[in-house]
């Protein structure tokens, strides 16, 4: 009998966490994850669909039509599952959700005014694409593969990297490629300097860049099942706030001068307005002259990028090979303290001190290793307990694959 190989899949998201190994062995290895997803990732996402939907609809979409696509059914969708919980924490988080919302529709419309003219420069070929690239090991140069236990027998499983980027776009001026990643936070108007050079010193979009110059397969973009040479990234930052009017003083003679949350434009046009004299304000303007609340900072890549990414990415994934065939996985209390605060980045702080029924009562248990990913590139559980022995999940093509396109789990094995 024949089976096929298995794939796995190395994302940026596990390869960071690897940071700290007790942190990945809960999250990437026994699939665990926090019952309710933080309200920061709840409502990036939402933003994220929002102008995923306006790209793919070749910028021609509305702000009443992304709500009615985008915002309505995630409403709906939460609300499903606030009365599905029935606690007053998911009350909570869903009272919550509605004020996004509400916030989320002057945002993109703030967000589509801003970049409506520049629409016109850019085709984007895929939206939401899933790019893999097969890992060749720094040693031999050829394909990583490893042949673990799974279902109670040792099946070869070949490694690659892989994820989803928000957008792959030609510039129609030039030709040329490029990627477009949607940033949402919550930072100040004035703050993006600082946080522009964060994203500088990303790896994930690099990898992207990487695995799109031999790409495995992309049957839901199949756009992207070609080599493309990709010149850089757009880093498309949008702040989670929307300009808001100064307060005027109580004794009605002036506006207030404390810091807002607004632009230069709206300053000078609710002083306008109120018939106030812009020259008394002429610090005030000054100090909002660079505020913004949309932001792209452009990052071209080099060969450099590629090669020393191609290299980071294989030795981690040995790096996770080894782990996985481990019995001890330390934690990292670096990785603790890191960030604006204190704790665990995934929510794992009451199963690391303390692992038992009652602390991982809190947390469900994920039916593939990557959500994000899907089709051919999700990696189903072989069993109850990663790598424990269970009925195998029957891997391999769909019976509706085009049988001329690339076979992700590689040739068939005795």
């Amino acid at each position: 009998m024949k089976r096929r190989s298995l794939l796995r899949v190395l994302t940026n998201s596990e390869r960071s966490s690897f940071a700290c190994q007790r942190l990945w062995w809960f999250g990437y290895h026994e699939g665990l994850t926090q019952q309710l997803t933080p309200a920061p990732l709840r409502h990036g996402s939402l933003i994220h669909n929002g102008i995923a939907a306006w790209a793919r609809a070749a910028c021609k979409l509305t702000v009443p039509e992304i709500e009615q696509a985008v915002i309505e059914p995630w409403i709906e969708k939460r609300r499903a599952w606030s009365e599905q919980q029935s606690s007053e924490a998911a009350e909570e988080a869903f009272r919550e959700d509605l004020e996004f919302a509400e916030l989320s529709r002057g945002i993109l419309a703030g967000y589509l005014t801003e970049w409506a003219a520049d629409a016109e420069e850019w085709e984007y070929v895929a939206v939401e694409a899933q790019v893999a690239r097969w890992l060749e090991h720094p040693g031999t140069g050829g394909q990583i593969e490893d042949r673990p236990v799974i279902g109670g027998a040792r099946r070869r499983r070949r490694w690659a990297y892989g994820g989803s980027v928000d957008r792959v776009g030609r510039r129609r001026s030039d030709g040329t490629w490029w990627l477009f990643e949607t940033k949402t936070a919550k930072i100040a108007s004035t703050g993006f300097d600082s946080y522009l050079r964060k994203l500088h010193f990303d790896p994930q979009i690099r990898g992207y860049g990487w695995a799109l110059q031999q790409p495995i397969v992309s049957k839901v973009h199949p756009a992207l099942a070609h080599p493309i040479q990709i010149e850089g990234v757009i880093y498309d930052v949008v702040r989670k706030s929307v300009p808001r009017k100064p307060d005027l003083l109580k004794s009605g003679k002036g506006v207030s001068r404390a810091a807002c949350d607004t632009t230069r434009a709206l300053y000078l046009s609710t002083l306008l307005e109120h018939g106030f004299n812009p020259d008394e304000y002429a610090d005030q303007l000054e100090a909002l002259e660079h505020a913004r609340f949309f932001h792209r900072e452009t990052y071209t890549f080099t060969e450099g990028d590629f090669i020393d990414f191609g290299r980071d990415a294989a030795h981690a994934a040995l790096d996770v090979i080894r782990a996985e065939a481990a019995t001890y996985h330390p934690r990292q209390v670096q990785v603790c303290r890191g960030g604006a605060g204190f704790g665990c980045p995934g929510g794992f702080e009451s199963i690391c001190l303390e692992d038992g029924p009652m602390a991982r009562a809190s947390y469900r248990v994920m039916t593939i290793r990557h959500p994000e990913l899907t089709g051919d590139l999700a990696e189903p559980w072989m069993g109850p307990q990663r790598g424990q022995a269970s009925t195998p999940v029957p891997v391999g093509r769909p019976d509706d694959t085009n049988p001329n396109e690339p076979d992700l789990f590689g040739p068939a094995e005795e």
